[in-house]
C-alpha cells in the first residue's frame, strides 16, 4: 500500500506544474511517505472507522473544490 501511494502520488506530481526539479519531486514523495506513516499510526491509535470517515470526508471536500477549479488555464 505504501509503494502504491508513493507511485501514484509521484506520477500525479509529474503532470502538475508544481514540480520543476527532481529534488522537489523527491521531497514531495518523502513528505507523502511520512504522512502515510503518520496516517497509519493515527489509524492504530484511534478507531479505524473514524479514520476512514475522516479520509472520506476530506476526499469529498477536495473533490467538491476540484470540481469547480480547472486544472489548466485556457486563453
Amino acid at each position: 500500500m505504501y509503494l502504491i501511494t508513493l507511485f501514484t502520488g509521484g506520477t500525479m506530481f509529474l503532470f502538475f506544474p508544481l514540480v520543476h526539479y527532481s529534488w522537489q519531486l523527491g521531497g514531495l514523495l518523502f513528505i507523502m511517505g511520512v504522512a502515510f506513516g503518520l496516517w497509519g499510526a493515527l489509524g492504530d491509535y484511534l478507531n479505524n472507522t473514524f479514520v476512514f470517515l475522516a479520509a472520506g470526508s476530506f476526499i469529498c471536500l477536495v473533490a467538491l473544490i476540484g470540481g469547480k477549479t480547472p486544472l489548466r488555464k485556457t486563453n
